[in-house]
């Protein structure tokens, strides 16, 4: 049996759904009000929620907080496959739009 990790992330600014994949196939809802968006779902191991912290840093994503718990132990799946992070996966086109979204310093810079 394979205990999951139901996480949560919060960052600064809106983050664009076609992100997603990228993140493993966390959601993403964006609350616009307050200018944060959350990334949430369950993964399968505490080194997957590390990749997407790594990814989230090399990204310059200010991140706001993050909050996992253990979920009920699932049995483990039949092939790897399933558990790939997928190194080789090309990142999303690069869209100014949105790195005008969460990243303050860039809107500084590009005025």
């Amino acid at each position: 049996m394979q205990t999951q990790i139901r996480c949560t992330f919060r960052i600064r600014g809106a983050l664009s759904c076609h992100w997603s994949e990228w993140f493993c196939g966390l959601s993403i809802c964006n609350n616009t009000s307050e200018g944060i968006s959350e990334l949430c779902g369950t993964l399968p191991d505490y080194a997957m929620v590390y990749g997407i912290l790594d990814r989230m840093r090399d990204l310059g994503l200010e991140l706001l907080s993050v909050n996992c718990s253990a979920t009920e132990p699932v049995p483990y799946p039949s092939t790897r496959e399933s558990l790939s992070f997928d190194q080789g996966k090309e990142m999303p086109k690069d869209n100014p739009q949105d790195r005008q979204n969460y990243h303050p310093s860039y809107q500084l810079k590009n005025r």
